[in-house]
This record gives C-alpha cells, structure tokens and sequence, in this order.
C-alpha cells in the first residue's frame, strides 16, 4: 500500500470515528438520574426537568443526541447555531435560533434576547444542561449598550486575521459581553446548570471556550455555587483515536502531546527540523491545535491549507517519500469550502516554489491546491 495510500486511511479512520452523532451515540448513557460521558459520571437532580441550551457549531447533533439518551427527562431544548452548520434532525420541543460565524448579526442579538425573556417562565425545580461546543461565540450574544454591532464585528475580524490567538479574541469578546464569561447566569434563578464542554482551544480552559458562556471568574465563584463546568471532550479525544490508528501501521510514533498554538510559518519549520531528525525506520508525527496566520487578502484558504503550503517549502529537501496532512475536525477551514489539505512526495514534484509562494503571500491557498490536485 502506498504512503498516501495509508495517511488517507488513518485520516479517513479519525474522522471517522469522531464524527460527533457518532461519538455522542457510543459514549452517552443514562442509568437512573445519573448521566455517564465517556469516563464521566453525572449526577442529575431527581426532581425537575431538564432544559438542553445547545450552542455551537455542533450544537443541532449534540441536541439530538442528549434528547434521545434523556428521553422524557427533558422539559425543552434551546439550539443556538451558525445556520451553516446547522443538521436537520428528529428533534421534540425545541425552539431553533440560527446565526452567523464568526461575525454576529441583528439576528443573533435578538435570538439572544428571545431566549433570555423565554427562560423567565421555567419552573424553580428545573435544572438546566448547557452544551457548548466550538462557534458558540458567535451564536448568542448580549452586547454592553456602549458597544455598537458594527464597532464590535470591526474589531473580532481585525483581530482575527491579524493572527491573533482564540485566548485574546475571546478574551475582548467576553469584555463586550453581557453574556459571556459567565454573565449569562445572572439571567436565571438559583438552578441547578450544568456547562458541558467539548473543547476546540488549544489550551482547553473553560473560559476561553465558547467565550465561558457558564464559566465564572474566581471572585464570582461563591455567587454561583449552583454551576458546574465539565470538559466532556477536547483535542486528546482526538489525539488518542489518531495514535489508535497508526498504530495499525508499523510507524515509530512521536507524539508532540502539548497543543499547538503558534505562528504557522514557526510551525513548519519546527515539523520539518522534526521530521529530519528522525531514524530511516518508517515513522508518524502527530499533534493537534492551532496554527496562526495574520491574512492580509481575503482569498480562499484557511490556516490548515496554509500551513500544507507552507510544508511545501520546508520539506522540499526531504528525500523519502512522505504523507502530511493538516486538518478541520469540524471539517471547515478558513474561508474555504474544505476541511484541510495533504501533501506528498509526489504531490510536492508537481508544485512550482514560486507558485507556491505567490500563493502562500494572497493567502489563496484553497484555489492554488485545488488547481494542482
């Protein structure tokens, strides 16, 4: 079998297998009032019923999932969803409110406050299940009165494509908020909440993630004892059905276990100093994380398509044959209609430098690779 043969099979292996209906279906379960994800084990209040707040980009699987493992246990479900990412699904007693990414619209604002005036007519006993995946963000916001939505989507799409780290971004979004950072609670009555998190930041902190939409800071902790944040997936779910998959193939692995979070030019230099330090044994590198690029045109790519081009460059001396591949979990890169690219030996006979970096400098990635496959 050859080398692309392989890398496409443990790509295909991965995405198959964190597919998020997929996943949610194989590590949910529900066994009296007691909720188990994964190695997780949830104790649901006995009395009351539960209200599912789905937000995110995977916010339409995750309600779907958590409606059939809790059944009749769930009062009502509230999806806050970019529309591109939105999944059409058997759902019951849900009230759908579909937005943008990453950019927030009149729509989201309103959505938001639709959501906030319905919550005031649920019952004391009820408790509430947040699950909050990436794009959250984007899909509910409660801007400060001094914030216009025009100064405020200036800002994000600057920073955004100045290469900015989702930490800072979100950081400022949280200080735009009325809602984020843990804000949102002051909206509801002393409920039990419960956050449950499925983390797309490198540093899988909860108050980056989805902007800590349950997630409050240490001095408001006491205030809000009745809130509960659990991380019920991140990048190593990932990483360890990844290193199952090479370990089909007889490749040394080296893992890179810390998440990556940097320049993607730094990056792939780094892989390629890695890559060339390795022994004439068949080997595998995995990581996870996020490459940064500052975009100064606004052509089709992303930071997956980017860094391949930029693995281009930095391996054009390597002599054996090779398979690389950056990738979307989420199956979305950047501006472009695809989740990532690949590269190999051969693929990288076909390519022209100079092509490659007139390419890499528009920041057209996604058209100059589609050309070439």
């Amino acid at each position: 079998m050859s080398i692309k043969k392989v890398g496409l099979s443990i790509l295909r292996g991965v995405l198959n297998e964190i597919e998020i209906q997929k996943w949610l279906n194989k590590n949910i379960s529900l066994k009296k009032d007691t909720l188990f994800i994964e190695n997780k084990k949830i104790s649901l209040p006995k009395n009351g019923k539960a209200i599912l707040i789905c937000t995110g980009k995977s916010a339409s699987s995750l309600a779907y999932a958590f409606q059939k493992k809790l059944n009749k246990k769930i009062k009502h479900t509230y999806i806050f969803s970019p529309k591109k990412y939105y999944k059409k699904y058997p759902l019951k007693k849900t009230t759908t409110y579909l937005g943008t990414h990453p950019k927030i619209n009149k729509k989201t604002l309103k959505n938001t406050e639709s959501f906030l005036n319905k919550i005031e007519n649920h019952k004391k006993t009820d408790f509430y299940i947040f699950l909050i995946s990436g794009g959250t963000s984007s899909s509910i916001e409660k801007l400060k009165k001094h914030i216009s939505l025009k100064k405020y989507n200036q800002l994000i799409n600057e920073m955004i494509f100045s290469g900015q780290s989702i930490n800072k971004i979100n950081r400022i979004r949280t200080s735009l908020s009325e809602v984020k950072g843990g804000k949102i609670l002051k909206f509801f009555k002393k409920n039990i909440i419960f956050g449950l998190y499925i983390s797309d930041v490198p540093t899988n902190d909860f108050y980056t993630i989805g902007s800590g939409l349950t997630a409050v800071q240490n001095k408001a902790k006491k205030t809000f004892e009745n809130v509960k944040n659990i991380m019920i997936a991140d990048y190593k779910t990932a990483l360890v059905i990844l290193k199952r998959q090479i370990k089909n193939y007889r490749f040394n692995l080296h893992e890179i276990s810390k998440p990556i979070d940097e320049d993607a030019m730094l990056l792939s230099k780094k892989i390629a100093n890695l890559v060339h330090r390795q022994g004439s044994k068949p080997f595998a590198i995995s990581w996870c994380g996020e490459s940064r690029i500052a975009v100064k045109t606004h052509l089709r790519g992303g930071r997956n398509l980017h860094l391949t081009l930029l693995m281009a460059n930095a391996l054009k001396n390597f002599k054996r044959p090779f398979f690389f591949v950056s990738y979307a979990t989420d199956n979305k890169d950047g501006t472009s209609p695809v989740g990532g690219a690949f590269l190999t030996h051969n693929v990288l006979k076909q390519l022209s430098q100079n092509e490659v970096q007139k390419a890499l400098k528009k920041f057209n990635s996604y058209d100059y690779l589609n050309q070439k496959s």
